[in-house]
């Protein structure tokens, strides 16, 4: 009876499923990066307001910017504000953190699409969770997002069976990647040797290849940061980030005291590195109140499993509308938290049996941004930054859930 009423384009969606799906991702996508408010990449933290963007040199943003943000976007940032205004750098940022989001779940989409029925419910829970979770934490800005959906671009290709041949266009690909994921986030810096050795030892050429033109072409960067810094991570924010686990009055009133504007400069840079040492000369006098405080099992659970509660806002009580957000945060433990740890703790005790030096360097890899979670910040943003690690492990899930396929040159 439906069918006979149904128009034909309609048919045809519930017919070609894969294009239904296709579909429905491309509206998340859409929503996701048009109809969600993002802060703009040169707006972290307010620290280069739009008028100064317009004042910067194309040299002081390449060679002078040391905040963590994406640094080449700075750019294209600069040349819309001088085009069409702070409008059309809003929507510049919208459209690649659409890009970003569209790469990401046509990622998950691949993965779904061959797996076998046994797992396709577990699968889809999981799906639907994640989809919840970006919608709760896409607020943040480009690099939430460009940074997971690279890096699982990158283990896609990396067992792809055309990577492991060697072929121009791949090295490329994977080259950009690198660029993109370096840039996303401080601390990929110390995870391209981690590609590179898995890359040489499963004698994927095209990786080791794309790893070596990744590094040379972010290798300016890191040149720049490290002449004006003395660091050759992308960021002279760290010591004051490793300050806010501490919850030191001291610490705080220092770091606070040091004007926005001046975070982007020599001098911020300098305030940071103080704080950095006496967090640590702080760790070591006193080291039973640090491992309280940066144990915290509230903090902990917090980053772990990040919950929707407004970032620097306390946690919500028991009433109507606190209520409400504890359910949303019980649906993401059970449709995404849970069955992503249980995983990942499965992964770990399958790499030690099998001693797979393969797949414990992935672990790895997947792992590092949680751990520098653990050690950075306080935890109330934890559902934006978590992206790093939360989305890239959920893609990793999905992997190794569908039906194991081998591959080789021949």
């Amino acid at each position: 009876m439906l069918n006979r009423y149904l128009p034909l384009r309609v048919k045809y969606l519930f017919y070609k499923r894969q294009d239904f799906s296709a579909l429905l991702l491309l509206f998340f996508s859409i929503y996701f990066g048009f109809f969600r408010n993002h802060t703009e990449n040169f707006s972290w933290m307010h620290v280069i307001s739009f008028e100064n963007l317009l004042k910067l040199s194309d040299y002081d943003i390449f060679f002078n910017t040391l905040i963590p943000v994406f640094r080449p976007l700075l750019h294209a940032e600069k040349a819309f504000g001088n085009f069409c205004g702070e409008a059309c750098v809003a929507n510049f940022n919208k459209t690649i953190y659409f890009f970003g989001c569209l790469l990401y779940l046509f990622l998950l989409k691949t993965q779904i699409s061959v797996l076998t029925k046994e797992n396709k419910i577990n699968v889809v829970c999981v799906f639907v969770g994640v989809l919840l979770y970006i919608y709760l934490f896409s607020f943040g800005s480009v690099t939430d997002i460009l940074y997971p959906a690279s890096v699982c671009a990158l283990i896609n290709i990396f067992f792809n069976e055309r990577s492991v041949c060697f072929d121009w266009r791949i090295v490329i690909i994977i080259a950009i990647l690198f660029f993109i994921a370096d840039n996303s986030r401080p601390f990929f810096i110390f995870i391209f040797p981690l590609w590179f050795l898995m890359a040489f030892f499963q004698k994927n050429k095209s990786f080791v290849y794309g790893v070596v033109i990744g590094l040379c072409i972010c290798y300016p960067y890191h040149v720049s940061q490290y002449k004006n810094t003395g660091s050759i991570i992308l960021s002279n924010y760290g010591g004051c980030n490793i300050s806010e686990i501490l919850r030191n009055k001291e610490f705080e009133e220092k770091r606070i005291s040091v004007e926005v504007e001046k975070i982007n400069s020599n001098e911020g840079t300098k305030v940071c590195k103080e704080i950095e040492r006496e967090v640590f000369d702080y760790c070591f006098a006193t080291p039973l109140k640090a491992i309280v405080n940066i144990l915290s099992p509230i903090r902990l659970l917090r980053i772990i499993a990040p919950a929707p509660f407004s970032p620097y806002q306390p946690i919500p009580e028991f009433d109507k509308g606190g209520a409400i957000k504890w359910m949303v945060w019980l649906m993401l433990c059970v449709l995404l938290y849970i069955p992503i740890f249980k995983f990942f703790v499965a992964e770990v005790n399958k790499s030690a049996k099998e001693n797979s030096a393969a797949s414990a360097t992935l672990i790895l890899i997947l792992i590092i941004p949680l751990f520098f979670s653990l050690f950075a910040h306080s935890g109330e943003e934890s559902g934006r930054v978590g992206m790093s690690y939360i989305l890239t492990l959920v893609f990793y899930y999905f992997f190794k859930s569908k039906s194991e396929n081998g591959f080789n040159c021949n």
